[in-house]
């Protein structure tokens, strides 16, 4: 039976928000293709490879969002103070030599709010999905968060993503009643409409 969650356990251990939450939005509006999504959703390389296919879209392109996703990821610091979009993809390429390498790669990557909604319009074919006011309460939405850390400085502190549908707020696998119930830091801080 397809199962909702799958759509963000590959986030419970990698930085891919952006698309698991996307992920979410695409289930709810495929009905037809839940069970093919929840079969997929929780694979660490069926997602990289989903995002291998998105960057290599944007790159045909020449979409500015590849640099400014590359600027994003190396926001959050650490291992990521170096990462590059070349880099990203040669990784990805290697997870198909052995499951030691795959396991091995982290397939973390930061997206900007536009290219979340390039994604859900483009490959999630949710035409109608915006950005709104962060204040906004939309049926459905992309939510992007902020939890108060002054590292979070881009896109007035994003640092997270989750999907909201009615009252329900998914993430990492699992369903909260609200953003403040998946983490009590959390605030909204960029709201992306998924329905007209």
């Amino acid at each position: 039976m397809p199962d909702i969650n799958n759509m963000g356990k590959v986030n419970h251990d990698y930085g891919v928000c952006g698309f698991t939450s996307s992920l979410y939005a695409l289930y709810t509006h495929s009905p037809g293709n839940q069970d093919y999504l929840s079969k997929a959703g929780d694979k660490k390389l069926r997602v990289a490879a989903e995002i291998k296919t998105y960057l290599q879209i944007l790159k045909s392109e020449d979409s500015s969002l590849l640099a400014e996703t590359a600027a994003f990821t190396r926001s959050f610091q650490g291992s990521y103070s170096g990462f590059t979009i070349a880099e990203y993809i040669r990784k990805i390429n290697s997870m198909t030599s052995s499951a030691a390498t795959a396991e091995s790669v982290d397939i973390s990557i930061a997206l900007p709010p536009d290219a979340v909604v390039k994604y859900l319009r483009d490959i999630c074919n949710l035409r109608s999905a915006k950005i709104v006011d962060a204040s906004a309460s939309p049926h459905e939405a992309v939510v992007g968060v902020k939890n108060g850390d002054a590292k979070f400085k881009l896109y007035d502190g994003l640092c997270h993503y989750v999907y909201k549908r009615g009252s329900t707020i998914y993430s990492w696998g699992k369903q909260f009643t609200s953003v403040s119930d998946a983490d009590a830091s959390f605030s909204p801080c960029v709201m992306i409409s998924t329905s007209g």
